[in-house]
């Protein structure tokens, strides 16, 4: 990582600090402090990574497909089942058609978080958009 630990621990400790007060900052350094010093920090800076980039890629395919759902009921009753399958299936279900994906570099996990988050947030834009023109 580019930036050092005690940077981000600074950082993190400031932003805390500002947003929500002391008793938080303390928290917060106390916990990253003992992350830091246990050797898990490189894990835990590539889980947070993958959990934003995932729910970023999830996000930018949910938004457009779930407002064209909100405001085409023909495409709404063709993604509904699709959707009330994914939501259905066990997370580590996801998992198995990513394993061929994973030749090519690309990670099944981020695949599977990707896709895991998709269907909650097709249904949460579909109902925001019909609720809310």
């Amino acid at each position: 990582m580019w930036l050092p630990e005690w940077a981000l621990l600074g950082l993190i400790a400031l932003l805390c600090w500002k947003l929500a007060g002391v008793r938080l900052a303390i928290g917060a350094v106390a916990g990253l402090t003992l992350i830091w010093n246990l050797g898990l920090w490189n894990p835990m800076i590539e889980t947070l990574t993958l959990v934003v980039f995932a729910t970023l890629v999830a996000v930018v395919i949910a938004l457009p497909v779930g407002i064209a759902a909100a405001l085409s009921n023909r495409l709404y009753r063709v993604i509904m089942p699709i959707l009330d399958f994914m939501q259905t299936m066990p997370a580590f279900v996801y998992l198995i058609p990513a394993i061929p994906f994973s030749v090519l570099a690309l990670s099944p996990q981020f695949l599977r978080r990707s896709f895991f988050q998709c269907p909650r947030q097709f249904a949460l834009l579909r109902w925001v958009s019909v609720k809310y023109p």
